[in-house]
């Protein structure tokens, strides 16, 4: 017998490899670019792409920066038109599917194309006939297309062909001839064209035209419909998050049957600013700032003129929570004539759930020549006036910011609730007595006796064992006792501790600790303190943890600090589960070499899709799409990297009651407090936020074994209103507010009933609905329960 070692030892040169990777081509196509056979996700395509060849191309007025969207609804056709043009090398590099170049050439930030792939997919998906791409530019005409109502030629590119040759790069001393070609094709005559549009192609001499022919979903329509349907265009266009940017920096007209629609050019839809905040801030640029790198003053006017302007404006919506709001949740930077840059709020490294309430606008004339980098503009340059730029307006979003987390946080006082969370935690007791208790470890709300007013219903049971606190610190464990950690110069990690109270036994008790003291040998290489380090220099340094009167320290941890240059990330291959988890692969570039040691600090710019820790551990949220996770490696704002994370539809089955290994009743929290379990992450990511865009119970795979209840929901809202004044809302530390969360635990105890009796079974809805029917009817007297025990949560809180 072959021993099993050499069975599972390999040597180079042991395989014969296929010359080419077995795929198939048209099916992978077919899965990967589905949605973009919908006019909605492939029309914002194409508009984007234009403006991305207007910037690569370093057209700069936006006078010249005109497109036109053009609809025939008797032919069913759609045409995007733009001035910019593009060369026959352009085709070859747009004619890959999934093409190197298209992602080298996404450079800038406002150049927002990834691989190609969108523009190209609505042409094959979103065209039941035929789709062609033709252009003049520099006195040449090359025509490109896709024979859609053809399966053996499918996602396979061809030259349009005139006189039985190829149109690549024909010579063309006549554009206006090919134009007015595509024109009629479109029953559409140059002169028709809005007068701006008209003296953009007088002036450049070029155009591209992108025609879908016989539009797929609208190849079936009645002719009288398509004007519900077309109408619906305006509203895309202005909300759609992929035409957000092209909006603000071209023209873009929509015409439709030669006719324009809304007479101008469109503009993206208008926000609601946040209540309170209706004004925008403007602000003045000061002649001078200073360098944050170099504490120099810096002069930041160009040429004697007034050194510009930023403006601040709110929204009353959360502009995270989808791809159409997130792309305006920005600062857009403009020179005198020019979006130079873009900086997504999420990156600024404001650790505020406001700035996604925030979006603006910096106008500085000086933004030129050393300040930008090359014709593609990928960032600004890293030079004093940049800097100085940077950090001022950060500060003033955080000020705003400030201000609306106020706003916030007086709605709902400190006091209030405290006694909200008491009314929580007695009704959490009570839904013990109405669910099968299964084996579980303790947790901190189940610490201290709570009342058991009413918990006699029918389907009693014992509790589980309370998990009991010390009252007197004698020992300290940080970081799990571990000896050293590594973090990156500039960065903030999160420090892990626990206190704990010995027994004669030699058991122990957990201590809630709050007079900790950070301390550390070296000041200059960390900033310690109890909830997180943060790396100054490069070095090494000790750091430990004490009781405000020195008595009781912990063990000591080493820390180094590194210089990074940058980091390299690498995520899952697939799109995650919901709740699924995968670590990141981090390398972090260091003068003595790569690191992958190294606790990351991480932010996601969308906070619904997902969670991550300092060891790299990403959490998928509980809905589809990318999750943008930003690294941290410096203390500038341009020193971090970012991925997208996939989040498929499907969900990962949760763990607890229904689920397989089974728990106790999950948390029950008001947004906005911290979560148990989650010391690992960055603070604002330990809590669900809540607001007025969430529903009032909000249940998220990365938040396991949580329910949060959300005082700002719509429907919180109105009952608060109810007991408010005109002047505001009324606090949730009251009665009626116990009252409105009592009916919400009911609502929560009988999902919890239903997944229980479910446990890991199919159902159909018929049998689904029984069992919410049967669990409405067991857990009824809940409701009676829960009222009492609000009074007697009340008759405590009015004596003490």
């Amino acid at each position: 017998m072959v021993a099993l070692s050499k069975l599972s030892t390999y040597e180079a040169g042991m395989f014969e490899f296929s010359n080419e990777v077995p795929i198939d081509i048209e099916h992978t196509l077919d899965q990967l670019l589905g949605r973009f056979s919908q006019v909605r996700d492939g029309l914002p395509e194409l508009i984007k792409n234009s403006k991305d060849q207007y910037l690569r191309l370093n057209v700069s007025e936006r006078s010249d920066r005109q497109i036109a969207v053009l609809i025939n609804t008797r032919q069913k056709k759609l045409a995007v038109l733009d001035f910019a043009g593009a060369s026959s090398e352009d085709f070859k590099h747009w004619k890959t599917w999934s093409g190197r170049e298209g992602a080298r050439q996404a450079l800038a930030d406002q150049i927002e194309a990834g691989h190609g792939n969108g523009g190209k997919a609505f042409m094959v998906r979103g065209a039941s006939r035929s789709a062609t791409m033709e252009s003049c530019r520099d006195g040449f005409y090359t025509c490109m297309g896709y024979q859609n109502d053809d399966e053996s030629v499918r996602y396979r590119p061809g030259f349009g062909l005139e006189a039985s040759k190829p149109l690549d790069n024909v010579e063309e001393n006549a554009p206006e001839k090919r134009l007015g070609a595509f024109l009629k094709s479109m029953d559409l005559e140059f002169q028709k064209l809005p007068a701006s549009v008209q003296s953009a192609f007088n002036k450049r001499k070029s155009f591209t035209a992108v025609t879908i022919d016989q539009v797929q979903e609208w190849a079936k329509a009645r002719q009288d419909g398509m004007g519900t349907r077309v109408g619906k265009i305006t509203d895309l266009i202005k909300d759609h998050g992929q035409t957000a940017l092209t909006l603000e920096t071209c023209d873009v007209w929509l015409l439709v049957d030669g006719q324009v629609v809304t007479g101008a050019p469109l503009e993206v839809s208008a926000l609601e600013p946040y209540p309170g905040f209706e004004t925008p801030i403007e602000l003045e640029m000061p002649d001078v700032l200073p360098d944050p790198s170099t504490k120099e003053s810096i002069t930041m006017s160009d040429g004697g003129r007034k050194p510009g302007v930023l403006r601040l404006e709110t929204t009353k919506s959360n502009l995270a929570l989808s791809d159409d709001l997130k792309a305006r949740n920005v600062i857009r930077l403009w020179n005198s004539r020019n979006n130079v840059a873009n900086w997504p709020l999420p990156a600024l490294g404001l650790a505020m759930p406001a700035v996604y309430f925030i979006r603006g606008r910096v106008d500085c004339p000086a933004l030129v020549d050393e300040h930008l980098i090359g014709a593609d503009r990928k960032d600004l340059a890293d030079t004093p006036l940049v800097r100085a730029l940077e950090a001022w307006v950060v500060e003033q979003v955080k000020s705003l910011a400030t201000e609306i987390q106020k706003v916030q946080a007086s709605e709902t006082a400190p006091q209030e609730q405290a006694k909200a969370k008491k009314a929580l935690k007695a009704f959490r007791d009570l839904m013990r007595s109405f669910l099968e208790q299964r084996e579980a470890d303790g947790d901190e709300s189940d610490s201290g006796s709570g009342s058991k007013s009413g918990a006699t219903g029918p389907g009693q049971r014992e509790p589980r064992d309370k998990k009991e606190f010390g009252s007197r610190m004698d020992r300290i464990v940080l970081e799990r006792e571990r000896l050293e950690l590594t973090i990156a110069s500039g960065t903030k990690i999160p420090m892990l501790f626990s206190c704990f109270e010995d027994q004669p036994d030699g058991s122990s008790k957990p201590v809630k600790a709050d007079d900790l003291v950070g301390k550390s040998d070296s000041s200059t290489v960390v900033n310690f303190s109890p909830d997180e380090v943060e790396g100054l220099a490069a070095g090494v340094a000790l750091a430990w943890l004490e009781t405000s009167d020195g008595k009781i320290k912990s063990n000591e941890v080493l820390i180094e600090v590194l210089d990074v240059s940058a980091v390299d990330i690498v995520g899952p291959a697939e799109p995650l589960k919901q709740g699924g988890k995968f670590k990141l692969h981090t390398s972090f570039k260091t003068p003595s070499g790569s690191r992958d040691d190294v606790l990351i600090s991480a932010s996601i710019d969308e906070p619904d899709m997902g969670s991550i820790g300092r060891g790299g551990v990403f959490t998928a949220g509980g809905h589809e799409g990318h999750a943008t996770v930003r690294v941290k490696f410096g203390s500038k704002l341009t020193d971090q990297a970012s991925i997208q994370v996939a989040v498929g539809a499907e969900r990962v089955q949760p763990k607890g009651l229904g689920g397989e290994s089974g728990s106790d009743i999950p948390e029950i929290l008001l947004c906005g407090e911290e979560a148990p379990g989650m010391a690992d992450l960055p603070v604002e990511q330990r809590t669900h936020h809540g607001g007025q865009d969430y529903p009032t119970i909000i249940e998220e795979p990365q938040f396991p074994n949580v329910v949060w209840l959300n005082p700002q929901s719509a429907e919180s809202q109105r009952v608060r209103k109810s007991m408010g004044t005109p002047k505001g809302l009324g606090g949730i530390g009251n009665r009626t507010f116990a009252q409105f969360m009592a009916l919400k635990c009911f609502e929560v105890l009988k999902r919890l009933h239903v997944r229980q009796q479910i446990r890991d079974n199919a159902v159909t809805e018929a049998q689904f609905l029984q069992h919410a029917a049967h669990a409405e009817i067991e857990c009824a007297s809940f409701i009676d329960h829960a009222w009492e025990a609000s009074e007697e949560v009340f008759k405590k809180a009015n004596v003490e």
